[in-house]
């Protein structure tokens, strides 16, 4: 049964209902209880299970091992591991506690280019609610069978329609059986019996003695369960010998590296099956035992983080991450001057240090190269995250003032390291100033909003501070919507016709916003805004940078949802 907003009982005269987003109302006789399930904007899920905190090297070809558990492992996360291609980030499948995850590797969401999916169920798929997150569209990479499923199945989760699927994620289709170039990184999927649609990844890269691989069987079959599902009567349920043949000659496949599901029973595969496996390396994966003396014989477990180096990097990946940002937030500057702050040195720095404390005077600006930190504000009591890209210490170190909170990383983070006296001159000799000092003061404050403030890096504020207006309205004046509205100072009422044609008021305050609906529909929604208080709001009539960043997408949708 459905619940909505009418009640439906559930026994015995008890009755629950939908109060609104996530929340429910439970009664019986005349006692009844609210339930809200919605975190505070600053809550976060704790995750079942720590990890410890590893630095994640940029290699030419690597594959660092970010889970070896099945779906019911509480102490670890479930099977998944990350590639480093030329640099860049890309994650095979995304368990629950993907953020957890990465942040433990030092890696920043917003990092992460893409993602190789091998199927839907949940410990493989729980994620993918968390790269939403992010302020890019995350490619993500799978047959056309198995994004299917999981389209499905993300977009009743999340009460989307399928179609808004590749406005959260750049999708990427994979042909089956073929090897798929993604820009030097070739990608298979092979086809591998399984209760939903799934595929099973191998991985190449030429190199110098010919191809390096590494393969990843999530959720396959033992060999003897697939011998049961043998039907050659094409009309009934089940594979024929062929199918067999070819399935298995995939899976034991000899490549340098190797991790496969072990977790037996019907749907998962065995390590016996492997003894015969011309592969360098296995690893057994997707189990909470530990390893009998016969599958020690076979592979081997890993822990977390630990990498397989495929081809070692020799490129400076992290510092050309730098030159993206530099060059985002300083467009009109010549490369030569870009040049000059990345030849500053770095500084690899551990998860829970602290960078900057409130009311220090900086002696450096840090551009966090990797990683994730925060900005703990001791005023308002409450943490920001700082994600991969942002400047700490900017206005700090041109107006020689003090720091307004403490910075602390929350992973392993790197950072290029700018003394003071160089950023001055920098500033200075480009005429920059003014810029800074106008989008700064403006990137401060979208850093400790719940729209802007989440996984939106500083680059991309930036761009969204140089597209904003500030404007002042008078007590009881009305205010024109145009684009998105948010407000700096001061509070204002909504008021709204629902298609029921009942009014509905809110009050917005400091940090919130309304408007924008062209970001999420062709549609705008008409209500009529006046300030309750002398307000001050900022305006951003350009909505375009705005529409390819989930996170911002999302957010909105489900605003507007309690809004209705």
């Amino acid at each position: 049964r459905i619940v909505e907003h009418k009640p439906v009982e559930v026994l015995n005269g008890v009755t629950v209902q939908r109060i609104n987003v996530n929340c429910y109302k439970f009664t019986y006789l005349n006692e009844s209880l609210e339930v809200n399930l919605n975190l505070d904007k600053t809550e976060r899920y704790m995750t079942p299970y720590e990890l410890e905190n590893h630095h994640f090297k940029r290699e030419y070809f690597s594959v660092v091992h970010t889970g070896e558990g099945d779906g019911w492992d509480i102490n670890r996360p479930c099977m998944a591991s990350v590639i480093s291609f030329q640099g860049k980030v890309f994650l095979i499948d995304v368990g629950p506690n993907i953020a957890h995850t990465l942040n433990s590797i030092g890696v920043d969401v917003n990092e992460v280019e893409g993602i190789f999916h091998t199927h839907a169920h949940d410990d493989h798929f729980a994620g993918l609610t968390t790269l939403i997150r992010a302020n890019h569209r995350i490619k993500y990479y799978t047959t056309p069978i198995v994004r299917a499923s999981v389209t499905k199945k993300l977009s009743a989760l999340m009460s989307i329609s399928e179609d808004s699927f590749k406005d959260f994620f750049e999708v990427c289709d994979l042909e089956l059986d073929v090897w798929n170039n993604i820009e030097g990184l070739e990608v298979k999927p092979v086809y591998s019996p399984h209760p939903v649609e799934t595929n099973i990844l191998f991985f190449r890269t030429l190199w110098e003695d010919g191809y390096s691989t590494y393969a990843h069987l999530a959720d396959i079959s033992s060999h003897k369960v697939l011998k049961k599902m043998i039907e050659e009567n094409p009309q009934l349920p089940g594979i024929s010998s062929e199918k067999l043949k070819k399935v298995w000659g995939e899976y034991i496949q000899p490549v340098n590296v190797k991790k496969i599901d072990i977790g037996g029973g019907l749907i998962h595969g065995k390590a016996i099956d492997f003894k015969i496996d011309k592969s360098d390396k296995i690893i057994l994966a997707h189990t909470a035992q530990k390893l009998t003396q016969i599958e020690k014989v076979i592979g081997c477990g890993v822990s977390f983080g630990s990498t397989d180096t495929l081809i070692e990097g020799h490129e400076d990946y992290t510092l050309e991450f730098g030159a993206e940002y530099l060059r985002g937030y300083y467009p009109n500057v010549e490369i030569g001057e870009i040049h000059m702050l990345l030849n500053c040195e770095r500084e690899s720095i551990n998860a829970g240090t602290i960078l900057l404390r409130d009311k220090e005077i900086p002696k450096h600006v840090r551009l966090v190269l990797t990683g994730v930190a925060e900005l703990l504000s001791p005023r308002e009591k409450t943490s920001y995250p700082l994600s991969s890209g942002t400047l700490i210490g900017e206005l700090d170190v041109i107006f020689g003032q003090k720091s307004t909170g403490t910075y602390r990383t929350l992973s392993h983070i790197e950072t290029l390291k700018i003394p003071a006296i160089l950023f001055n001159e920098f500033v200075s000799r480009n005429h920059l100033l003014n810029q800074i000092q106008s989008t700064q003061e403006t990137i401060k404050f979208l850093q400790q909003t719940w729209l802007f403030g989440e996984s939106i890096s500083s680059p991309i504020q930036s761009q969204i501070a140089q597209n904003i207006t500030l404007k002042s309205y008078n007590k009881g004046e009305k205010i024109e919507c145009e684009g998105l509205m948010l407000v700096k100072k001061g509070k204002v009422e909504l008021i709204s016709l629902g298609t029921d044609k009942k009014e509905s008021r809110y009050k917005v305050g400091q940090g919130d916003f309304w408007g924008g609906e062209k970001i999420i529909s062709n549609t705008s929604k008409y209500m009529e805004v006046r300030a309750i208080t002398q307000a001050d709001i900022y305006k951003i009539t350009d909505v375009d940078i705005m529409k390819n960043i989930p996170i911002i997408r999302w957010k909105m949708m489900e605003q507007n949802e309690k809004r209705k």
